[in-house]
């Protein structure tokens, strides 16, 4: 056999050992040939590729030079140079030996998906994504090619785009995990949720023991109403990963969503036994004995809890909320003030120094708005409070209310909610235009009126009210009610539209009021402010009580023709919403369905003289007994 021949027989040979992985026996094979022929340049750049392979980039770029000088228009030669020069850190070298291997070489596979992840991983993504393309184009089936050219589109904000690309490579690589990740991420971004929960599920199935599944499962932002479907999973995953304590913590806050808060504090002190540093555990305990109410479990749970995370903002908001309940009022309505630090605040902009509150110095004060219409209403009962300290404060108010405002105080400032845009899935309040506006100075939240004029517990507001009726409005009113016939006019809310775990607990379908509403001598009306002809009827046809619904009012958006309604009515019975805020605010006889205002009041209300809590103090919430409750005072608040 001829020299060259043998050399040649000797080059296969080790070309076929590197490609069932034997590299050291492949690389002594290159080596042997080059000690016969020096400058053979296959030898010479599959020694290099191998010697890339084997960590040792700094060996393989003289050798892979050296087979490019031999054969110049090698389109593979100078692809894996770039690939060593790449691995040896020398970016703009190798971007350029890539460069020139496609120019050779358009349809080189490899230079073109190696020269986009190049570009990818300096941020270069609109250079990237036209290579990633192409390389998945000439490699339909490669799970990596489809998988960078996803990047690329989500990087380029094509979430849509990158979703079909991710899905496909999961579809092919079923069992990677990561893949699957990526494409639950890129389905929220496409808000597609149906894609996000099936890939939750597949992520869950493939490692039930990793918390980041679970993670996921949250993630997906399910609707309330899948919160059972969520809890399956949880539950699965506690069964898979009993020593996993973020799962157990997941798993009972879903038991809180569905209701079952015994079955949550079990599932919490388990997580706390198993994972003893994850705070999560402890948040989801406190929380379910907020609701049971347990709070001598939740102040204990909450302290232990804040030894391990003195500033965690969950932790420090439940802390508030047992104070409130059952411990020192003033110290309750300090820790509140973390809750802006919460995720579940609102972001802020352009907000002005904070006001300290009375005695303290203040130029121009905006009173800043927070949570719900509900809320507005309870907050701004301190405002003849804090009136008498500040002459001429900015309050930001739902644009709903200032109307029924503008009457009650005359004179004062008021300016829409200035949520103007939204950052990160949050809404931001910037106050830049109105702070120039009004040259304001100051600001304070409405929420934390309470601590500076609400910090006494056996010192409850004594203001009957603090609203004002258009009295003309109210009049007419009056003439409908008493068209309706004799006996007094008693208005109903049974829901309010925002839904949580801890508000459902006092919501009953109206079927369930039965007791209330069949009460003698009354004429009921309905301030149930969204769609709900549907229950009314169905009321009437069981019971025979027909529910008057004022028909022309738009109860969600006219709210000072509500006020004027309800400011006409006898007395209101409701479960905590904005319509119970709304009587009692107008000095209305309000049964509040639920308990005092934050549990601060056992037989009273803190906020309220005319609102009575009809749920028994520092118990579990009982809805038929609250309703039959209301039912048998009833009459008696009539007369008073």
């Amino acid at each position: 056999m001829s020299a060259p021949a043998a050399i040649e027989v000797a080059l296969r040979s080790a070309l076929a050992l590197h490609g069932t992985g034997r590299l050291p026996e492949a690389k002594a094979g290159y080596e042997a040939v080059l000690a016969r022929s020096p400058d053979h340049p296959d030898a010479l750049h599959l020694l290099g590729t191998l010697l890339v392979q084997l960590g040792r980039p700094v060996e393989a770029v003289p050798l892979i030079e050296r087979a490019v000088r031999r054969l110049p228009r090698s389109a593979v030669y100078r692809s894996h140079l770039a690939d060593a020069l790449a691995a040896c850190g020398r970016g703009t070298e190798a971007e350029a030996s890539w460069r020139e291997a496609i120019r050779m070489a358009p349809n080189d596979a490899e230079a073109n998906f190696n020269l986009a992840g190049h570009l990818a991983q300096a941020g270069r993504w609109l250079e990237a994504e036209p290579l990633a393309r192409r390389a998945a184009g000439l490699l339909p089936n490669s799970v990596p090619a489809r998988f960078r050219l996803g990047l690329a589109l989500e990087a380029l904000g094509r979430p849509g785009d990158a979703l079909a690309q991710f899905l496909f490579a999961a579809r092919a690589a079923p069992l990677e995990r990561d893949i699957h990740l990526r494409v639950l991420a890129t389905a929220m971004a496409a808000t597609e949720p149906a894609i996000a929960w099936r890939t939750v599920q597949r992520c869950a199935v493939l490692m039930p023991a990793a918390a980041d599944s679970f993670v996921a499962v949250e993630a997906t932002g399910r609707p309330s109403g899948d919160s059972a479907e969520k809890a399956r999973w949880a539950r699965r995953g506690a069964v898979a990963a009993p020593t996993v304590a973020f799962i157990r913590a997941l798993a009972a806050g879903y038991r809180i969503d569905r209701h079952d808060c015994p079955g949550a504090l079990d599932e919490a002190r388990r997580a706390i036994l198993v994972g003893p540093g994850v705070v999560l555990g402890y948040t989801a305990r406190a929380r379910a004995a907020q609701i049971v109410p347990r709070f001598d479990v939740s102040r204990q749970t909450v302290r232990w809890g804040l030894c391990l995370a003195p500033g965690d903002a969950e932790l420090t908001y439940q802390y508030a909320q047992v104070e409130k309940a059952s411990g020192d009022l003033a110290r309750g309505w300090a820790l509140e003030e973390n809750r802006v630090r919460s995720v579940r605040f609102h972001r802020t902009a352009a907000l002005p120094a904070r006001w300290n509150g009375p005695g303290t110095g203040v130029g121009r004060l905006l009173v800043a708005t927070e949570q719900g219409i509900g809320d507005e209403l309870l907050f701004m009962s301190c405002l003849p409070d804090l009136l008498s300290d500040v002459a001429d404060p900015v309050v930001e108010l739902d644009a709903r209310l200032h109307p029924l405002f503008r009457r009650s105080f005359p004179g004062l400032e008021l300016v829409p909610r200035q949520a103007f845009r939204f950052e990160g899935g949050r809404v931001v309040f910037d106050y830049s235009r109105v702070r120039s506006a009004l040259g304001i100075s100051h600001y304070i939240h409405a929420g934390s009126l309470p601590g500076l004029y609400r910090a006494d517990r056996d010192r409850p507001a004594t203001r009957r009210s603090y609203l004002v009726a258009d009295p003309a409005a109210m009049a007419a009113w009056k003439e409908r009610l008493d068209a309706l016939g004799p006996g007094p006019k008693v208005g109903i809310c049974w829901r309010s539209v925002i839904a949580s775990a801890i508000r459902t607990n006092y919501y009953a379908p109206l079927a369930a009021w039965e007791p209330v509403v069949r009460v003698p001598g009354i004429r009921f009306v309905a301030l149930q402010y969204d769609e709900c002809r549907a229950e009314l009827a169905a009321l009437r046809e069981r019971t025979g009580v027909d529910v008057w619904l004022p028909e022309g009012l738009d109860q969600m958006d006219d709210l000072d023709g509500t006020a004027s309604l309800i400011a006409a009515l006898d007395a209101v019975v409701s479960a905590p919403t904005s319509v119970c805020m709304a009587a009692a605010a107008l000095g209305v006889n309000t049964l509040r369905v639920a308990p005092s205002t934050y549990f601060i009041g056992k037989n009273h209300d803190h906020f309220f003289p005319t609102m009575r809590p009809l749920a028994a103090w520092g118990r579990p919430m009982d809805l038929t007994r609250a309703l039959a409750h209301a039912a048998e005072i009833l009459p008696a608040t009539l007369s008073r």
